[in-house]
């Protein structure tokens, strides 16, 4: 099964507000699907959001946690 997430997660991944999520997805900037009867609610898949990134999330994730770590240090 594909792993998907909601906006409130794909925003913290980012470290985006929500609405800079939403202006990202009505662009067309990340792609997304809302499936079957969530029709009102965005489910944005892994592989969307790499393909944003560029990166593997793992990856992406691995490099903002050292980021953050090297402004502390």
């Amino acid at each position: 099964m594909k792993e998907m997430y909601t906006v409130k997660q794909v925003a913290d991944i980012l470290g985006f507000s929500t609405n800079t999520v939403y202006k990202y997805l009505n662009a067309g900037i990340i792609h997304t699907s809302r499936p079957g009867q969530m029709k009102s609610r965005f489910r944005i898949s892994k592989k969307a959001l790499e393909d944003y990134l560029g990166v593997p999330i793992d990856e992406y994730a691995s490099e903002k946690h050292t980021q953050s770590e090297s402004l502390f240090s």
